[in-house]
């Protein structure tokens, strides 16, 4: 009987009739059902009643909910996949994505990252992405270590025999009308990235689970996916296009965050970049992206080379570039008058960052002569190392040391995660928009307290105090920096 109603619910108009003869009902019931088989037809039947808007409310209102999550814990991989693809649908209901939250769907979901088989991944994935609309389930996501487990999804994988769904994702959330297609040989990951793309762009629409994705590497991981790719049919061409427009949107979402906009005015060529930035902040239509694919499809080998070795550059797990003293080099973060500033760790000291400031001995701003020179770098090593035992406050940087090595002379400091308060201001010009009063007055307390603290109790003069030495982290948090 279950199977006569699989079959009954793929056509559209039977669904009517099924549900007014409260066939749901008892589809329902037998998601307990002992017999495995049962249990699939009739999750097979609930998947196509599920199609129709109506169907799928009434669905929704027989607290379904709380048994599909079961099944994704406890049942072998082919009921977790049906199960989900039924959940995946029902998620179009806000009131069953409060179920989901009320019966601990965040952390079962989140579970089952850790799985081979990529049409249960693809489809809990999409639940993941209709979740996130919700400010709590999308911090939720990120307190539960959701962030590191997605951008995995996005590291080359070994394909599974399993056909996935490639979701049309075109409107303004996640779409929730899947079309069912299977997938190419060569082209099977493609549509889980493709979900994971969707998944990010949701996530970072909270700073903080921005910040969490740049710091897990995401804009590698996203990065790679933009290059052009050979297709060997339409189809998978289609697919590609698919992908590298969401790489892109998720990649203008992270953009918008004022703290990433020095990673990504080193990744594209000037015109790429300027076609980047017209697209606009938070734009979930996803084919106001497609002109970003066709402008890097035309780019010559030689420019796109030059594009992926930007985005190499920013992959936070590559080898150091070279090592000065104790420290590993990993990137450039900017360079000025008085010198560039780089990411660096220690040696052997784990994934700790820290920024070190290099500066040539010759710099005339030392000096005009060897003699003034060689004076000003020992005051700026005997300041650093003061200040590395004076200065203990939350809004001014933190020194560790300084050194000279040859004709260089090198600061290490306290990696500063954010952007300068220059510029935000330059941020709000684009958006048309101004700081609220309330946001002002934060941000200006803080100032005034660390410049307090190091003006009035430590006695130490900041001489190019600038909107470009002022950061803003996380919450707007301040931190005064370039003492040095």
């Amino acid at each position: 009987m279950t199977n006569i109603c699989q079959k009954l619910s793929a056509d559209v108009k039977q669904r009517e009739w099924l549900v007014a003869c409260c066939t749901h009902k008892a589809l329902v019931l037998l998601l307990s059902a002992s017999d495995v088989m049962v249990l699939h037809c009739s999750l097979y039947a609930l998947i196509g009643l599920a199609q129709s808007e109506r169907p799928r409310a009434l669905i929704g209102e027989l607290n379904s909910t709380e048994i599909l999550l079961r099944i994704l814990q406890e049942y072998d991989v082919l009921s977790k996949t049906l199960a989900a693809g039924l959940l995946r649908i029902l998620c179009a209901d806000s009131s069953i994505r409060e179920q989901v939250k009320i019966f601990d769907g965040i952390p079962i979901c989140l579970s089952l990252l850790h799985c081979d088989n990529l049409k249960l991944l693809w489809n809990v994935v999409w639940i993941i992405v209709q979740l996130a609309e919700d400010p709590d389930a999308s911090n939720d996501i990120r307190v539960l270590g959701g962030i590191p487990l997605l951008l995995a999804l996005l590291q080359d994988r070994k394909p599974s025999s399993d056909t996935l769904y490639l979701c049309s994702d075109t409107g303004s959330k996640a779409s929730i009308n899947a079309e069912q297609t299977e997938a190419e040989p060569g082209e099977e990951t493609m549509p889980l990235k493709i979900a994971v793309c969707s998944a990010l762009t949701e996530l970072v629409v909270n700073d903080t689970n921005g910040q969490q994705i740049v710091q897990s590497n995401g804009i590698y991981l996203l990065g790679l996916l933009i290059l052009p790719q050979e297709s060997s049919s339409s189809d998978e061409a289609a697919t590609v296009e698919h992908l590298q427009k969401s790489a892109f949107r998720a990649l203008r979402f992270l953009f918008s965050m004022e703290r990433n906009r020095q990673l990504f005015k080193r990744l594209f060529p000037p015109d790429l970049f300027e076609k980047f930035i017209d697209v606009g902040h938070y734009i979930r239509e996803l084919n106001a992206y497609k002109a970003l694919v066709d402008k890097i499809s035309t780019l010559t080998e030689e420019d796109i080379s030059v594009i992926k070795n930007n985005i190499l550059a920013t992959n936070q797990n590559k080898a150091p570039s070279h090592s000065v003293g104790s420290y590993e080099v990993l990137e450039l973060l900017g360079s000025g008058a008085f010198g560039s500033v780089f990411k660096v760790r220690k040696k052997h000291a784990g994934q700790s960052y820290l920024a070190m400031k290099e500066m040539s001995v010759h710099n005339p701003t030392l000096g005009k002569t060897a003699k003034d020179r060689g004076k000003s770098v020992g005051e700026i090593v005997n300041e650093t190392t003061i200040m590395k035992e004076q200065l203990r406050h939350p809004n001014v940087v933190k020194y560790h040391k300084a050194f000279q090595e040859k004709d260089k002379l090198y600061v290490i400091m306290e990696l500063v995660e954010g952007a300068p308060l220059g510029e935000h201001f330059n941020s709000l010009k684009e958006k048309g928009t101004r700081f609220s009063e309330e946001r002002i007055w934060h941000i200006f307390i803080q100032i005034v307290l660390g410049l307090r603290y190091i003006h009035k109790e430590k006695h130490i003069v900041h001489r190019d105090l600038t909107p470009n030495n002022i950061m803003l982290g996380e919450n707007d948090k301040v931190t005064i920096t370039d003492l040095v």
